[in-house]
């Protein structure tokens, strides 16, 4: 099963949602940074995009999304802690750029937290890998 290029990115100040996306860097040798990226993505095969939102987005991350074509990402499976219409209206930035959004999206809950507090329950951690597997296999070769 050959992958190809993936990247991890986030846009998030909650240290659990920076704990996921380092989660799927540790599962596949790979760096995960936030957004805005000191390089922008360029022919990945797989981008994870973790983002924290209340109930709206900022205007730095939607001009982001805007520019993610199918030339910089074929694929972008999203994690989310945010509300749905957010998470919905973002995945579609994506989607009239021109890359394909996976449509397992995952949603985290952390409940109540603060930004500094990164202890995830295991059966969420479990869930979350899982959902990361799946991504990958869905699109290797």
């Amino acid at each position: 099963m050959a992958l190809g290029k993936m990247r991890v990115l986030w846009y998030t100040g909650n240290a659990k949602m920076i704990k996921l996306g380092n989660k799927i860097c540790n599962m596949y040798g790979i760096n995960g940074e936030s957004i805005p990226p000191a390089y922008n993505p360029e022919k990945e095969k797989l981008v994870f995009i973790g983002i924290s939102a209340k109930k709206e987005a900022p205007d730095l991350l939607r001009r982001f999304l805007r520019e993610i074509n199918k030339s910089r990402a074929q694929n972008v499976a999203f994690f989310f802690d945010a509300p749905k219409p957010v998470a919905e209206m973002l995945m579609a930035q994506v989607t009239e750029a021109g890359a394909h959004v996976m449509e397992d999206v995952f949603y985290y809950e952390p409940g109540f937290t603060l930004p500094f507090m990164s202890s995830i329950k295991e059966e969420d951690l479990k869930r979350f890998t899982d959902w990361v597997t799946k991504q990958v296999e869905l699109v290797s070769d």
